[in-house]
């Protein structure tokens, strides 16, 4: 994140050619995350589901849901991460709520490209600025787009232990034996679990750190 007074990450993301992160590495993290699709199609693993997205789709990542973005052409998007912090000092209950995972048909063009233009050109009072647009943004989805809390399935705490082991010691060339003892599951079990949350295997991702 910038800074306490831009508690956000922003920025324009391309993917071109055969890139296919849906069989690369699913990732986590307790902000939630808006991806704004502005050009071609593609798929987002969102846990153990995949969507298809397209120009105009907005996807919203909640937090801690594994998630990755692909295409077999091209996909660009807009991609705003906004402290959790910055949701609740604004009285936006967020550890209470979740928000519909894709949102179609309805245009979050120019907020997005509002965004962009004073993080390029910097202009004066940018930071409240674009305080004010994220907030006028994730106020205006808090009352049209809030659903039930989504409770992370017991899986993905499974799941995220193991990333985080292995994350952890994978210089001590550990095995999946080793992986297996750490978690206390069967092999076979843990397995599945890890295929279904991450996307790949334990050996692919063992050979991906």
């Amino acid at each position: 994140l910038e800074n306490d007074l831009l508690p956000f990450i922003f920025h324009y993301d391309i993917i071109s050619g055969k890139f296919d992160s849906l069989n690369e590495f699913s990732n986590w993290h307790e902000n939630p995350e808006f991806l704004y699709f502005t050009k071609g199609a593609g798929k987002i693993r969102y846990n153990d589901r995949v969507f298809h997205v397209e120009k105009g789709d907005l996807a919203v990542i909640n937090s801690d849901c594994f998630h990755a973005v692909s295409s077999d052409g091209n996909l660009e998007y807009y991609c705003l991460i906004v402290d959790l912090g910055f949701f609740l000092s604004n009285g936006i209950t967020i550890d209470k709520f979740s928000f519909e995972p894709i949102i179609r048909n309805v245009d979050y063009k120019k907020e997005f490209e509002d965004l962009d233009k004073l993080y390029r050109l910097r202009p004066e009072f940018h930071c409240a600025k674009i305080r004010s647009g994220v907030l006028s943004l994730i106020i205006d989805l808090s009352q049209r787009y809030r659903i039930e809390k989504i409770e992370q399935a017991h899986f993905q705490d499974q799941v995220k232990d193991v990333v985080n082991y292995i994350k952890s010691h994978f210089k001590e060339q550990i095995t999946i034996g080793d992986i297996v003892r750490r978690a206390g599951f069967s092999r076979a079990y843990l397995s599945r679990q890890f295929k279904k949350g991450t996307g790949v295997t334990i050996i692919e991702y063992l050979n991906y750190v």
